[in-house]
């Protein structure tokens, strides 16, 4: 099945039961569940001394082995869950692996649970690790603060007084004081919280120009 780090973001397939992306093994998966629970409905009609010909056994019969079908694949999640989420990530060694909801996607954070005042790290092509600071947020629109510092690995807590917005190095990346982004630009990327803080009111003077009003 599909897991989410909530450390590092990262998406993974893990444990026994396999996830959609592999519908070879998936086939396999459902056909063993399939099999067993035929054999056991079999063997309880033949100790109960119930045949298994005629159309009231056989939709009995059919009914006992959706009943084990749907046991097997509790046992079977229950199995695999609980000793995945205590194992550690494959990409950052660390433990805090989650279930992915069916049907997430790429959407690894819904937009109603973006903090504001959050800091928030987000992987960059090159693998490196680079923080934003959610200033502000709107119905389809998140304003951001981004940091011209790069981490090599996910940081474990942060604060904005250890962040530049000026670039680093001569050629380094810059920071910007505001900029707005698309909820739906948000949800598709993977943004790990790091930190949390105020907003200050002079980090708010590039939202307030945006929307029109005199900055203080």
């Amino acid at each position: 099945m599909r897991y989410r780090c909530n450390r590092c973001g990262e998406r993974q397939s893990r444990g026994l039961i396999p996830s959609m992306d592999h519908p070879f093994q998936v086939a396999v998966f459902h056909g063993i569940g399939l099999g067993l629970c035929v054999v056991a409905t079999r063997t309880i009609f033949n100790r109960l001394g119930y045949p298994i010909e005629g159309w009231l056994t056989g939709l009995a019969s059919l009914a006992v082995c959706a009943v084990l079908l749907m046991l097997f694949y509790g046992v079977a999640l229950i199995g695999e869950v609980l000793p995945v989420m205590r194992r550690p990530c494959a990409k950052c060694g660390r433990r805090g692996l989650q279930l992915e909801e069916a049907g997430t996607g790429n959407n690894p954070r819904p937009s109603a649970h973006i903090v504001i005042g959050g800091l928030y790290a987000t992987r960059h092509k090159d693998g490196s690790y680079g923080i934003v600071k959610v200033l502000a947020v709107e119905d389809s629109i998140i304003h951001l603060r981004s940091y011209a510092n790069r981490f090599d690995k996910l940081p474990e807590r942060i604060s904005s007084s250890d962040l530049s917005l000026a670039p680093l190095t001569a050629t380094g990346p810059f920071g910007i004081g505001h900029f707005p982004l698309a909820r739906q630009g948000f949800d598709s990327k993977t943004y790990v919280l790091v930190g949390h803080e105020t907003v200050a009111h002079e980090e708010l003077d590039g939202y307030r120009i945006w929307k029109g009003i005199e900055p203080a």
